[in-house]
């Protein structure tokens, strides 16, 4: 009977603890055992600071936290690929659409270059300088995108920041075993110029302004 006692009193203790640690979870990421406390003893909760303590240590609360922040985080991540993969599709079908648009334009075109051909005229298209500057600009973009390159100077920017990191860790790298200072500053100086040299050619410093 002692032990069946006992067990029930473990279970309560279990249960409440539980009851307890739901009520912690939603208070968000401020909380804390003391507002915890506070909590309780607003809504009729009884309690003390010390049982707080008990169960937060007793029952891992921190590691469960941080177990339900992570399966929240996935969740979330979960959610936003999916958000982002139906945005990917419905661009997909609009970029489809707009090019059967543009080869029926571009049908158009030929049989007016053909009109103009066969009455003796040079081919020609009634577009103003904005609007061929617009469509340079477009070619010039799409292509890039097609060929995955970067299509601002914030892209090109943290494209070069990025190659830098890279060859400034393997450069580090490299000389750190070089037992000399001096060696090891004049070696690090020296391919470090290396690699500048490499990134930008000689005749290409601009792209550093």
């Amino acid at each position: 009977m002692a032990s069946n006692a006992k067990m029930s009193r473990e279970n309560r203790m279990i249960e409440k603890a539980n009851a307890l640690f739901l009520i912690y979870y939603q208070i968000g990421t401020d909380r804390s055992l003391a507002k915890l406390l506070e909590l309780c003893r607003t809504i009729g909760v009884k309690v003390s600071e010390g049982s707080l303590n008990n169960y937060s240590s007793k029952y891992e609360w921190q590691r469960k936290l941080l177990e339900l922040e992570a399966k929240a985080q996935e969740k979330r991540e979960t959610e936003a690929m999916n958000v982002v993969e139906t945005m990917n599709q419905r661009h997909a079908q609009y970029s489809q659409a707009l090019l059967g648009l543009f080869s029926a334009g571009m049908q158009t075109f030929n049989r007016q270059f053909q009109t103009q051909r066969e009455g003796g005229q040079t081919p020609s298209l009634a577009l103003s300088v904005k609007e061929m500057t617009r469509l340079l600009e477009v070619a010039q973009r799409t292509e890039r995108l097609a060929r995955g390159q970067a299509t601002s100077r914030t892209e090109v920017m943290v494209e070069l920041i990025g190659t830098f990191v890279r060859e400034f860790a393997l450069i580090f790298i490299g000389v750190n075993s070089i037992q000399d200072e001096t060696e090891r500053k004049n070696e690090y100086v020296r391919r470090c110029d290396e690699m500048l040299h490499d990134i930008y050619p000689k005749g290409d410093s601009k792209l550093l302004s």
